[in-house]
């Protein structure tokens, strides 16, 4: 439709003469709610509180010169403040010079009993989410802000778990070099006992669970529990991208892991570094005299993750021989090995069925209201 050039001159000024203008004090006020909104910062130290800082914050350089093996330390955590001060202080006990900053990604009720957790370390930052991101979204939070901060490497982990011994990370740095790998994974142990694994590994075409049937300089290629003492260059996030925010839970680290085998990064598991974490034996049940196992979380909004991310990934990474054994297992763990727990069955194929078509919205138990300080603190 073609205008007239002093229609459309009359037009706009007609527009500009309505236009409510704003006064100066109006302006000044907005200012001043802007400014009360944004935290204020400070430096940590062993006697200060770390600082709450917003991504954009942490993003900026932090301090980091130019040495390649410069770490940045990603924790995520709620609502366990004592199990952070121990993966703090195991962190901080790593006799390398080249830790640069370790970022604490919190969603928890209660910040101050994270900022009270975090009291007396250094390099610590925290970043308060006042949302539930869930692991998938804390975990790509903490590596944007981690690659921000100019390190080289990237140290992930959650809040309950932490490394072995006091020469993990040193040792993960040299393997990664011998190798030349884009990242490396410790084994993660049993933190209740040392004789297992806390998750099983792929090894020699069958799960194993003791840590004795891995020889101790074992090497697995292209595999790892990623977010549990996973140590990734920076550069290697730009070719497999963050983790998946609707994932939330369940099945964003074996969506991480692919993608990262099809962009063509060299990773995998060292067997000279661990890292203890809580066992998720309990949600494991063996069948078929122990050929195969099945996932079973208790918590029903978790089970219901489990079912469907596991049908989107294995879909959309084309695991179709896993899919296929998937729908024999199921049916017969609660068919046979549950004695017709019908209601479980349909529960499967419902979460499942969604997970095929992509349909990836929150769960409804999970509560996104967003939580503020003051209201914490209440």
């Amino acid at each position: 439709m073609f205008v007239e050039w002093p229609v459309l001159q009359w037009a706009l000024a007609l527009a500009n003469f309505i236009r409510p203008t704003r006064s100066l004090q109006e302006k000044m006020l907005e200012n001043q709610v802007i400014a009360k909104a944004l935290p204020r910062v400070s430096v940590s130290s062993s006697k200060k509180p770390p600082a709450l800082l917003t991504p954009r914050l942490v993003a900026t350089n932090s301090g980091c010169d130019s040495d390649q093996d410069a770490v940045a330390v990603v924790i995520v955590s709620r609502d366990r403040a004592i199990d952070l001060t121990k993966t703090l202080r195991a962190v901080c006990g790593q006799n390398v010079s080249r830790l640069r900053s370790i970022i604490v990604v919190d969603s928890s009720a209660e910040p101050e009993a994270i900022i009270q957790a975090a009291t007396g370390f250094e390099r610590v930052s925290i970043i308060r989410s006042a949302v539930n991101l869930g692991g998938a979204g804390a975990f790509a939070l903490g590596l944007l802000s981690a690659i921000g901060t100019g390190a080289s490497w990237i140290w992930l982990m959650d809040d309950d778990g932490r490394p072995a011994d006091e020469g993990v990370l040193r040792t993960l740095l040299a393997v990664a070099r011998k190798k030349n790998l884009a990242a490396i994974a410790p084994v993660v142990i049993d933190a209740d006992d040392a004789t297992r694994f806390a998750f099983p590994y792929p090894f020699r075409r069958r799960y194993i669970f003791f840590r004795r049937e891995m020889s101790d300089d074992a090497f697995l290629a292209s595999t790892a529990h990623l977010f549990n003492g996973m140590l990734i260059r920076s550069t290697a996030v730009f070719a497999c991208g963050l983790p998946d925010l609707r994932l939330f839970i369940r099945g964003d680290e074996i969506d991480f892991m692919y993608r990262m085998r099809r962009a063509g990064l060299r990773f995998g598991t060292t067997a000279t570094a661990s890292f203890l974490h809580p066992s998720s034996n309990s949600e494991l049940y063996s069948i078929w005299g122990g050929r195969l196992h099945v996932v079973y979380p208790q918590i029903a909004w978790k089970r219901r993750c489990q079912y469907r991310n596991r049908a989107y990934n294995f879909l959309r990474h084309g695991r179709w021989l896993i899919m296929a054994v998937d729908a024999l297992r199921y049916p017969y763990f609660f068919l046979v090995h549950r004695r017709g727990d019908v209601a479980g069955l349909k529960e499967w194929l419902g979460c499942s069925w969604l997970g095929l078509r992509g349909k990836l919205a929150v769960d409804p138990e999970i509560d996104l209201t967003p939580v503020r300080d003051s209201e914490a603190a209440r």
